[in-house]
């Protein structure tokens, strides 16, 4: 008995699940979080006194831990391509963020 839908053919893929809407996500995303770090640092540099607002580099990595956010949203929506492109940047930035600031990991105690 056919009933005239063909139930082995494979899932549409997701036109917009694509590595460089991954890339794109992963570089825009701790963009944005640094500066709202950034605003926030200041703000509470001017309302508390002996504060000088957060460091550069806890800036840095709350930046780029800031890509799960669009990681889980990737996920959510079954894109793994896209979800590909968010964890390269995220390891490139890390890379990035260790070579920058390895003379911090190796000063003698």
């Amino acid at each position: 008995m056919n009933t005239g839908t063909n139930t082995n053919r494979p899932p549409l893929k997701d036109p917009q699940d694509t590595w460089l809407n991954g890339i794109i996500a992963g570089i825009t995303a701790p963009i944005i979080i640094y500066i709202l770090i950034q605003g926030i640092s200041a703000m509470l540099a001017s309302l508390i006194e002996p504060f000088d607002g957060f460091s550069t580099r806890l800036m840095y990595i709350i930046a780029i831990v800031g890509n799960i956010i669009p990681l889980q949203i990737f996920n959510r929506q079954e894109r793994g391509y896209a979800m590909y492109g968010v964890i390269a940047v995220t390891l490139v930035l890390t890379f990035a963020l260790i070579f920058e600031f390895s003379s911090y990991f190796y000063e003698p105690r």
